[in-house]
């Protein structure tokens, strides 16, 4: 496989502790390998379309900011969109962290940084060589909108998309619209408009039962009275205010993050505060001003606009994978599937998987007796290779660690810890995986065996996780991860579990050299 390596120094955020010209002369071997001080900046980006053109690249690997600065900052992800276009498959994009962890967090170690990007550059290149391209659907979008919450909000959001052309449904569980006789008074011509408008389906006394489906192409399953109806949308709004118990259901539904306030967390609350991690799902942050409720809801109907006025939706399925040859029909991973993805197939008494329901989180993967399920975005042979490269780090007698994160809450927070400037000792090695429910006893197994000294695991909270059990099903198998270290002659504290979030600045890093030390006084230095 061709792969193209791309360093970014950050504007010497990344240089300035990694020399990076030296690091990109240990992979002289591939097709293409460029140090640029800004990869944003056209002329990279420009490069590296050359690059994938005239080398014939089938995958490329981007070592500067964490995976999630392109998903939390506003058009970060248009460089991904252009190597896409370029004809490289976005399974096979891959990222090596060593701005927010390697040169943030051992700023003050430049060898220990180096060490660290090197393989935190190997694990990326490991991905992209074991990931299969992902099958992409191409779709005309449904112009058709659910805006939940009848609020002041939800009518500016419905205005502006009826005043587009759209179908709005507007829903609430409430008999009654939550809007002041004030703000009625202020918006009465708006009320007016939309409560006349042919395009507008209200739906009060509703409750939301079930949305499944990828942006563009939604199922809304509602309720009203007993009477369930399925309502086909390209988006969702939600504009519940500060009904936090309202919320709460509503993100079991949807399968949202939510802040320690309890109420929705955008994906970036200075520059993107409309914009959910789910594609296709807004919201309308609470504020208690007429002008920003307002233009948050603008912001909002602009979001969606900007994806349903589209002639075309381009779908990649990140589903988990059967494999027929393995599987024996069991049934496992429907008992185990949360968003009942999973369904066996009679005529040939195989699993079947919904592309439409499944959410990639990998409990199926864990649960299989057989070995026959994968995720795409992190296949197991790419998450054994990475233990194996992760184990060759030079701790110089140091306890070593492998850090397992999970993609919401535990990666983010070992990156805050980055950004934040705390310092953690270099041996704590992090590896992201998609959930805490893919976490599995051959994992953990396999660290050890491959010389790690401890295992720890950064998992949502109970209450956080956006794939609703992956924290609580990890939980229940912890248990079971001790008695066979056990069984091993493993000391089973030398495994250690913690509930993160993603806002909570610092405290992966925290968990994870407050275990450093406890390992130290075991001493159980392999």
């Amino acid at each position: 496989m061709n792969i193209g390596l791309y360093l970014s120094e950050s504007n010497g955020e990344v240089s300035q502790v990694i020399d990076l010209n030296k690091l990109a002369g240990e992979y002289g071997d591939l097709p293409a390998v460029k140090v640029f001080d800004n990869i944003f900046k056209s002329r990279s980006i420009n490069q590296i379309k050359v690059d994938i053109a005239s080398n014939k690249l089938d995958g490329v690997v981007i070592a500067g900011e964490s995976p999630h600065y392109y998903k939390t900052n506003r058009e970060a992800d248009f460089i991904i969109k252009e190597i896409e276009a370029s004809g490289v498959n976005l399974n096979r994009i891959g990222f090596a962290n060593i701005r927010e962890q390697a040169a943030f967090p051992h700023k003050n170690d430049s060898g220990a940084a180096y060490a660290k990007a090197k393989l935190l550059i190997d694990v990326a290149m490991e991905k992209v060589r074991h990931s299969q391209q992902l099958e992409t659907i191409e779709f005309p979008p449904k112009r058709k909108v659910a805006v939940v919450g009848v609020t002041i909000e939800g009518a500016m959001v419905a205005e502006r998309l009826l005043s587009h052309g759209y179908r709005v449904y507007l829903i609430d569980k409430e008999p009654k619209a939550r809007i002041s006789e004030e703000e009625m008074s202020q918006l009465r011509t708006s009320i007016g408009y939309i409560l006349g408008h042919k395009n507008l389906k209200v739906l009060s006394e509703t409750t939301i039962d079930e949305l499944i489906g990828h942006e563009g192409d939604f199922v809304l399953t509602v309720d009203k009275n007993g009477q369930t109806e399925q309502l086909p949308v390209g988006a969702v709004v939600i504009t519940a205010g500060d009904d936090s118990s309202y919320i709460n259901d509503l993100r079991s539904v949807f399968y949202l993050d939510v802040d320690e306030n309890g109420s929705l967390r955008p994906v970036n609350r200075d520059t993107m505060v409309t914009t959910t991690l789910r594609h296709g799902i807004f919201m309308v942050p609470v504020t208690g001003e007429l002008g920003f409720k307002a233009a948050y809801a603008d912001s909002a109907a602009l979001n969606v606009i900007s994806i349903l006025d589209a002639d075309e939706v381009i779908f990649e399925v990140p589903v988990s994978q059967v494999n027929e040859r393995l599987c024996g029909g069991c049934g496992t991973c429907i008992k185990t599937c949360m968003f009942k993805a999973s369904s066996i197939d009679e005529s040939k008494r195989l699993a079947h998987v919904d592309v439409m329901r499944c959410r990639g989180c990998g409990n199926c993967v864990t649960s299989c007796p057989t070995g026959a399920r994968d995720l795409l975005t992190y296949p197991t042979k790419y998450l054994h290779a990475a233990i194996e490269i992760l184990a060759d780090y030079p701790s110089k007698g140091d306890p070593k660690l492998l850090f397992l994160l999970c993609e919401s809450c535990g990666y983010p927070s070992l990156d805050y810890a980055g950004t934040s400037g705390m310092e953690y000792p270099a041996s704590i090695l992090p590896l992201g995986v998609k959930c805490g429910a893919r976490i599995d006893t051959q994992l953990i197994l396999e660290a050890f065996a491959k010389g790690f000294d401890g295992v720890i695991i950064g998992k949502c909270k109970e209450d956080r996780c956006q794939n609703l059990v992956g924290s609580v099903d990890l939980d229940r198998r912890a248990n079971l991860f001790r008695e066979i270290l056990r069984s091993r002659g493993i000391n089973s504290e030398r495994l250690r579990i913690v509930g993160l979030d993603g806002c909570e600045s610092g405290k992966a890093a925290d968990e994870a050299g407050a275990f450093f030390k406890d390992l130290k006084a075991m001493e159980v230095v392999v």
